[in-house]
């Protein structure tokens, strides 16, 4: 989601617009927090350097109450304001930041549109999953975010993040600059604890839920890329008068190449592109393939992350694991796929992937959860499947492999999603209607 908020700005700024980006993320040996000015994919940007609220793997164990309010970032927040003098802010993901700073915006009188990009707004993980294993439909008032966050407790940035940050960003001469500070960092550098008790209370969790809805309140619109997303916020207390639905597109979608008519024949090749993690239901997808004809039936596998979620299947089965692809090879990763796989257990925002199956007149089997059903149309452009069940994805599955001619029959009812410069004027057309008032 990230790629496609940098993809909306670089053509917000073909339209016109003047757009700075107050981002966060890099970390260096310097430690302390401070503000660099610089350019990322030719926006102009103002950079949070080493934000105390880092989110990665190894960082869901910082404060929350630091999610909700940091006196710091706000500080800078507001010098980033009065520096800038923007006419509207459009937020995403608030996560590195501190939710306090929509508080701090509306004293500039300034208005506010609130993309959901993730949950981080819910959740300090970020995906509404309890344990990575199931949706979390009841926080239980913090004390599931105690159950749940402590398998990934760390209380340090890991070293790489820093030595990244100084090299790849500043380069050479800036590194060497900052050296002095290694020999205190190294004893504190990465260090994975398992199964911890955190230091916060379950009350701060819940603290944080009632906050985070609380800013979003104060927002003058809450953009959703779905109505399931949309209603799971309003279920959430977000007031559903300030809630808008407007579906995503993605960079790049005009470049895919379309497929000709599939012509029948064997194996049917099943593709699975995404991480490799069990919210992404990569072991639902490997359940149900491994129920098929293997001669008839053939799954190709793009993604990193848990490759012992294939170990136990990649001798027996007809899979083809073939790793990660850059995006500018989204073509050559598309074109062995005769039907797209999106077998989610989580809530998808929207299911970017799913789109580029579709604008390459691919087929999907996609599971009913999220924003997936946005755009998958259940018989038109593909099938939708309850998340989970592997016997409904084994069927469906099965359909395509007994009836091959069913994917030119789909192929034909498939129509592109709209594209970039659609999506981009009526993120523009919302921002003209916000201003108006």
């Amino acid at each position: 989601m990230v790629k496609n908020q940098i993809g909306l700005m670089k053509n917000l700024i073909l339209t016109g617009h003047d757009v700075i980006y107050f981002t966060a993320g890099r970390y260096d040996f310097r430690k302390e927090e401070y503000l660099h000015f610089r350019t990322i994919n030719g926006i102009k940007a103002v950079e949070l350097v080493n934000s105390p609220n880092f989110y990665d793997p190894y960082g869901y164990s910082t404060n929350p109450a630091y999610h909700c309010s940091h006196t710091k970032i706000e500080n800078m927040a507001s010098e980033v304001i009065e520096y800038i003098k923007p006419h509207i802010v459009h937020i995403s993901d608030l996560r590195m930041h501190t939710a306090s700073i929509i508080k701090v915006t509306k004293k500039f009188n300034i208005p506010i549109v609130k993309t959901i990009e993730n949950f981080g707004d819910l959740c300090p993980k970020g995906d509404l999953m309890f344990q990575d294993e199931s949706p979390c439909i009841d926080f239980d008032n913090g004390k599931k975010c105690l159950i749940c966050l402590s398998k990934y407790t760390c209380r340090n940035i890991p070293i790489i993040h820093r030595v990244k940050g100084s090299i790849h960003y500043e380069y050479l001469f800036p590194f060497v600059s900052r050296l002095r500070g290694l020999k205190k960092l190294i004893p504190r550098g990465r260090k994975q604890l398992n199964y911890l008790s955190l230091e916060y209370p379950s009350k701060a969790y819940a603290e944080r839920r009632r906050f985070f809805i609380e800013m979003l309140n104060k927002c003058d619109v809450i953009h959703t890329t779905s109505r399931n997303i949309a209603q799971r916020f309003i279920n959430n207390g977000v007031r559903p008068e300030i809630v808008r639905t407007i579906s995503l597109s993605a960079e790049g979608l005009s470049e895919i190449r379309t497929r000709k008519d599939f012509e029948p024949r064997y194996p049917i090749i099943f593709g699975y592109r995404g991480k490799l993690h069990t919210r992404k239901g990569v072991h639902i997808l490997l359940s149900a393939f491994s129920r098929l004809n293997q001669q008839a039936s053939k799954l190709i596998i793009y993604g990193d992350g848990d490759l012992s979620l294939l170990s136990s299947h990649s001798q027996e089965l007809n899979i083809d694991y073939r790793g990660k692809y850059r995006r500018n090879q989204i073509n050559i990763a598309l074109k062995d796929i005769d039907v797209g796989v999106v077998p989610s257990i989580w809530e998808e925002i929207f299911g970017i992937v799913g789109l580029e199956y579709i604008n390459a007149r691919i087929p999907v089997i996609a599971s009913n959860i999220g924003g997936i059903n946005e755009w998958l149309k259940d018989g038109e452009n593909g099938f939708l499947f309850t998340p989970g069940n592997s016997d409904e994805l084994f069927a469906l599955m099965n359909r395509f492999v007994k009836n091959p001619e069913l994917i030119t029959q789909l192929q034909k009812r498939i129509k592109p999603w709209k594209t970039m410069n659609t999506y981009v004027r009526e993120i523009d057309s919302l921002y003209k209607e916000i201003l108006k008032k």
